[in-house]
């Protein structure tokens, strides 16, 4: 029997080795009589391994991943496996035993989430999804039927066909710096599909600090959503949306235990996920607009433009950022700290955007902060920082900025349930079309309990 293990070196790159016989008892003990039995010709090299991988790869009749964790990246190691193995050939993962929860039923779920994504990547389940304490080990069997999509994560995407899909299905120029801006330093993450060698779809997140009831949590944004449109009309749980979105869920939410999912689809894009049991709704956007105020001093506050100095200012909006998050501690919001709007809005690679203090006049107490961008015919309320009970202030300071910007009109995207705290006695309120899911794939918080709990603005998507 030839037996393979899978080696990751300090660069983190991976090779499939020859196992010992003698290591190869000892890891596998009482499996070994269950596995596949030794052929009588030498391995080959089938071509479709070296298709898959790029390399020479013996066939080997079992593969064992070593001491895997539960939350390490799983579809590297995967995809390995099944283009080292023969068809029909084995894969034992053996899992470290201190990633495992404490509770059996908590780690017989959070197994499942992995047997279900080798199962993506052309393995037929052995055993049923459950874990024994005493050896934790998942088998699978390589499948005669090679996997229609293969899965990967988007870092290992072909550069240009990842510009070539995102351009023809948002029908807008693909920027690498905003690629970059988004996903680079560990902010993002994304899982693709492919046929053969194309690029098929994209699933995307980015990683946010957000604050959840007042408790600190990683929010995950879902984002960069694409299928090539010529496979759109494949919407069940063999086509390719399906197949990238869960497995980004299952991994991030189900095996890393991050936050919140949350994103901004228009409420046909949210359907597809709702009908397939992804997603639940616990919201929406309303766009609210006013026309400009004339443009004349106030008589009790005033604006200063710190868009080139929020570093001098940090202090002061850590201090706003407190007092809103005391009003909000109730809700769900991402965090707008001093470190937050400097890489949100003074590092943005495309779009400009003004920040202004607003304080007192007589005694120079801040009061809010207000983050806009100039728009060819308005302007755009992206976000506001500070106690709720200045957001009317805020929101004419606001209004005259547009005035003295030469636009006619000022717009702001909010979270429904919050629409009532921006709003005046003339404004107009529009439906946008946007919903904000949640996960219902995988264990985590319950939809009814995060309904209408979220603070969004424009400044929470990843688009404007």
């Amino acid at each position: 029997m030839s037996i393979g293990t899978i080696v990751i070196d300090t660069r983190g790159q991976h090779s499939v080795e020859p196992l010992e016989s003698s290591v190869s008892e000892a890891l596998l003990g009482d499996l070994l009589p269950l596995l596949p039995q030794a052929n009588l010709h030498q391995p080959d090299i089938p071509s479709s391994a070296t298709e898959e991988c790029g390399c020479q790869c013996t066939a080997y009749d079992v593969i064992v991943i070593r001491d895997h964790h539960l939350e390490s990246e799983p579809l590297t190691l995967i995809n390995a496996a099944h283009a080292s193995l023969r068809t029909d050939g084995a894969l034992v993962i053996l899992l470290a035993r201190n990633s495992l929860p404490r509770d059996i039923a908590d780690a017989d779920r959070r197994a499942s989430y992995l047997h279900a994504m080798a199962c993506r990547c052309g393995f037929v389940a052995v055993d049923p999804a459950t874990i024994d304490p005493a050896f934790p080990c998942i088998r699978l069997k390589k499948s005669a039927q090679a996997p229609r999509w293969r899965l990967d994560l988007a870092t290992r995407a072909d550069p240009c066909q990842l510009s070539e899909l995102f351009e023809k299905v948002f029908a807008t120029t693909f920027d690498a710096s905003l690629w970059q801006w988004k996903y680079g330093g560990d902010r993002g993450n994304g899982v693709i599909a492919c046929r053969g060698q194309q690029l098929i779809a994209h699933y995307g997140c980015l990683y946010r600090r957000a604050l959840c009831f007042g408790k600190p949590v990683t929010a995950l944004q879902m984002c960069d959503v694409m299928v090539d449109p010529r496979e759109r009309g494949v919407m069940t749980k063999q086509g390719a949306f399906f197949q990238v979105a869960a497995t980004l869920l299952e991994y991030d939410l189900g095996l890393r235990r991050l936050g919140l999912p949350f994103g901004f689809p228009n409420a046909r894009a949210a359907r597809i996920g709702e009908r397939q049991m992804l997603y639940a709704r616990v919201g929406r956007i309303l766009e609210l607009r006013w026309q400009s105020s004339p443009d004349r001093p106030a008589l009790s506050t005033r604006a200063i433009d710190i868009t080139q100095r929020t570093q001098d200012y940090a202090p002061v909006i850590d201090r706003l950022w407190t007092a809103m998050r005391r009003d909000l501690a109730d809700a769900i919001l991402v965090m707008r700290d001093s470190h937050y709007l400097r890489q949100r809005y003074s590092e943005h690679p495309l779009y400009q955007y003004r920040i202004f203090l607003v304080s007192s006049r007589l005694m120079g107490r801040p009061l809010g902060l207000i983050v806009l961008r100039v728009l060819d015919d308005s302007a755009e309320l992206m976000d506001m920082v500070g106690a709720l009970a200045h957001i009317p202030i805020l929101i004419e300071h606001a209004r005259r900025l547009t005035d003295r910007w030469g636009r006619n009109a000022l717009h702001c995207w909010i979270s429904h349930q919050h629409a009532h705290r921006l709003a005046t006695t003339d404004v107009s309120v529009v439906d946008p079309d946007v919903v904000i899911p949640t996960n219902i794939w995988v264990d985590g918080p319950s939809a009814d309990s995060l309904h209408d709990k979220w603070w969004l603005m424009s400044g929470d998507t990843d688009f404007r």
